[in-house]
């Protein structure tokens, strides 16, 4: 897409957002995901329930861990198969799997049937993501997407907020069947909406032939920019996904809030992850500057848990509910950008590829930064150790994973941010 510009005296200025036309689309998109993110965190807010009606304490854990694992392995297919066959087929594919796995979930009558569901919907909910962020990518210009891929942050936000709290509601209310009926709605009209707005095939698509060792393209790692921002996305993915994924238990079993009190402090995270967001989207678009922006974030987020680590077992409250801000900030400073550059260091017809192969290695350090935070805070409770004072080792510890994580976005070469207009935009701008 061209520049959109508008002049004045001064010049002319660029527009950080899309054009109106693009609206419709983006929205779908983000129903879509939205409509994944949800899955995780309804459900899991709804387990007690589930498993006292289905008898199933002993298979609790694999509710979830179908879910994770399914949706993490494929993610690679999910962008090499969109580079080859077009978004929207493998958008639509993905929507249809989670819709089908809500139906079969719904209508379980043993943990067998709801696990199984699970897995289905990990197969799709596995492809939303990358997908969206590749369809971004066919429709925008590098340097014009930071503001959208903001929205795809303001997306998690709302999942992490209003799942544990509508699954709740549900499991206590209607019924814990209505996490998974409340998804044929919403995917239904995501569905019909992609049918209509999703661009048929990249009109820049390379025709070649097509190699099973495509569907795992290790060859990116090649590209100096690419392998240098997938390791730092799985360093960082460690450091913070694995404390925020701790920081309710924190709160509640280290400083003896209650579980709504801890909710709401988590707002304070919230919070900074919008503002990160929105500020370094405003950078981007405005500027084109985006290499320092991770970086700083980095720097950030581990100041926030070095902070946290330093307030010992007794700390004050609002001191935690700026560490959390700050943590919020570093990840919203950096998060979104790092896809930026790695979809800006290869060419169109790889997007999807590098998008997905970005996001398998940040699940990965995701994985590995929860599985240690686990095990440090389960051990030390084992021990007798006092919960307060499980925390802070576990949170020095991450930080300076983040540190390094910092480091390693140093040596990420400069270039430019494109401002090439992609082939499926003007395809849309045909209709």
């Amino acid at each position: 897409m061209p520049e959109r510009r508008s002049r004045g005296a001064s010049g002319s200025r660029r527009r950080l957002l899309p054009e109106p036309r693009l609206y419709p689309l983006l929205a779908a998109l983000m129903a879509g995901l939205l409509l994944s993110e949800l899955d995780q965190s309804m459900v899991a807010a709804a387990l007690p329930t589930i498993v006292d009606e289905l008898d199933g304490v002993g298979d609790l854990m694999w509710v979830n861990t179908a879910y994770l694992l399914a949706a993490t392995g494929v993610l690679p297919l999910y962008g090499a198969l969109g580079d080859r066959w077009g978004r929207r087929p493998v958008i639509l594919a993905a929507l249809g799997l989670l819709m089908v796995g809500s139906v079969v979930g719904a209508l379980a009558s043993g943990m067998g049937v709801l696990i199984t569901a699970r897995v289905i919907q990990g197969l799709g909910a596995g492809g939303m993501l990358v997908l969206v962020q590749a369809a971004v990518a066919d429709v925008l210009p590098v340097r014009d997407r930071a503001p959208v891929m903001s929205a795809v942050g303001a997306v998690f936000a709302a999942a992490a907020v209003a799942g544990p709290l509508l699954g709740g509601w549900l499991a206590g209310g209607p019924g814990w069947r209505w996490t998974f009926w409340i998804n044929l709605p919403v995917g239904g009209l995501a569905l019909l909406a992609g049918c209509w707005l999703l661009p048929k095939r990249p009109a820049d698509a390379v025709a070649r032939r097509w190699r099973a060792r495509d569907l795992v393209p290790l060859g990116l790692f090649r590209v100096r920019i690419f392998a240098l921002v997938a390791v730092a996305g799985l360093v960082l993915g460690a450091a913070l996904f694995g404390a925020v994924g701790y920081l309710p238990t924190y709160l509640q079993l280290g400083l003896g809030l209650s579980p709504v009190t801890a909710g709401l402090w988590m707002l304070t995270l919230v919070g900074g992850l919008a503002i990160g967001t929105l500020v370094s989207a405003q950078v981007v678009g405005r500027t084109g500057v985006h290499r320092p922006l991770p970086i700083i974030g980095a720097v950030a987020a581990a100041a926030a848990l070095a902070l946290l680590a330093a307030l010992g077992p007794t700390p004050a409250l609002p001191l935690v509910g700026v560490a959390l801000a700050v943590l919020g900030v570093g990840i919203g400073g950096a998060w979104e950008v790092l896809v930026v550059m790695v979809q800006n260091a290869v060419e169109s017809s790889r997007v999807g590829a590098a998008t997905a192969m970005n996001g398998f290695t940040r699940e990965v350090g995701v994985v590995l930064g929860s599985a240690y935070a686990g095990g440090m805070i389960t051990t030390g409770l084992a021990d007798d150790t006092p919960a307060a004072a499980v925390f802070g080792p576990v949170f020095a510890a991450l930080a300076l994973v983040a540190v390094v994580g910092a480091v390693v976005l140093l040596a990420v070469p400069r270039k430019p941010l494109s401002t090439a207009r992609p082939a499926a935009d003007r395809e849309l701008a045909r209709r």
